[in-house]
């Protein structure tokens, strides 16, 4: 159930008296209706279970505007978090089939894989459906802060739910443990970011434990194979069973025509049309038509979204949406 949320407009507060027993109302309703514990609320308002029982039994002692004006706002916030639309569900295309099947052949055949290329091409959304299918993949991302041995090996036994204390030689004793003959599957998505240390350690965890290992990342990942310098990279490279070089400028209409009609349901040809003169040449490509499609969802308002929708929506964005010439 919604709870009534009480505005507040260019400093105007209505009845002070009335506006309390709303946002209290807004609080028991939380509680009574969405399970929410006073703990939780605490945390979400930065507040006190303390100060929050208290308010509600009115024997609060504090500056009783101030935290009805920070209760309504949090009311008014998670009311329109769940108004929002929900993510986009999975949905195959050309690229997503391309990924699986590499996926699959390193799941079942083992040795390494390299996944790269361009963004917003669906390598993370097509990692997490195939992990969400097979019980043995785990996936993991690396990032600017997580990209040496330690931190890799405390994501690795997260993932596979185990206890991640101790130095890198405890660490590395746990994950071999856990990998040993198990088949699994090790995704590592922005592999870019990953040390040369890191990057040997896990194709020594390969060899160690017969599991399989897949690198993804944007271009310069295949490039950190052959830079001269650092760790030599011939082992990792001799055992690359699959190399999948993704190009976003690829997508095909039909690829296009599946991402908006997902999100968008009915969706008129004319605005296939305008996604499939820009979409493969933007920065994001499937990005792109995804983040278009949500904010013109919500300036249509219901209603059904047109080529105007998806104009206003890009100046919002700020994207080049002018349509771009395709090569034959």
């Amino acid at each position: 159930m919604r709870r009534k949320v009480v505005p507040i407009q260019n400093g105007y507060k209505p009845d002070e008296v009335e506006w309390g027993i709303q946002v209290r109302e807004n609080l028991r309703m939380a509680i009574r209706e969405e399970g929410l514990s006073l703990s939780v609320i605490a945390e979400q308002t930065g507040t006190s279970v303390q100060i929050l029982r208290a308010y509600l039994e009115s024997t609060y002692r504090g500056d009783t505007l101030a935290l009805t004006q920070k209760l309504d706002a949090w009311a008014r916030a998670t009311e329109a978090h769940q108004r929002a639309p929900s993510p986009q569900s999975f949905v195959h295309t050309s690229h997503s089939r391309r990924i699986y099947a590499a996926l699959r052949l390193v799941h079942e055949q083992g040795g390494i894989g390299a996944i790269y290329g361009d963004p917003g091409t669906g390598k993370t959304a097509t990692f997490r459906a195939y992990r969400n299918e097979n019980p043995t993949a785990l996936l993991i991302t690396a990032s600017p802060a997580i990209r040496s041995p330690q931190p890799i090996l405390v994501r690795i036994l997260r993932a596979l739910r185990r206890g991640s204390s101790g130095g890198i030689p405890a660490l590395v004793s746990a994950v071999e443990f856990h990998l040993a003959k198990s088949g699994r599957l090790l995704i590592v998505d922005e592999a870019q970011h990953l040390t040369n240390e890191a990057i040997d350690l896990l194709r020594c965890l390969v060899d160690v434990t017969e599991a399989r290992l897949v690198l993804s990342g944007n271009n310069t990942l295949w490039d950190r194979f052959h830079a001269k310098g650092g760790i030599p990279f011939e082992q990792p490279i001799s055992r690359v069973t699959v190399r999948l070089h993704l190009d976003a400028t690829r997508m095909t209409r039909k690829d296009v025509e599946v991402v908006v009609r997902q999100a968008l349901n009915d969706v008129p040809r004319d605005c296939v049309d305008w996604f499939f003169a820009r979409a493969p040449h933007q920065v994001g490509h499937y990005r792109f038509i995804v983040n278009h499609c949500r904010l013109a969802k919500h300036l249509a308002q219901g209603k059904g979204v047109t080529t105007e929708h998806l104009e206003t929506a890009g100046r919002m964005m700020e994207w080049d949406n002018r349509p771009k010439g395709r090569e034959s």
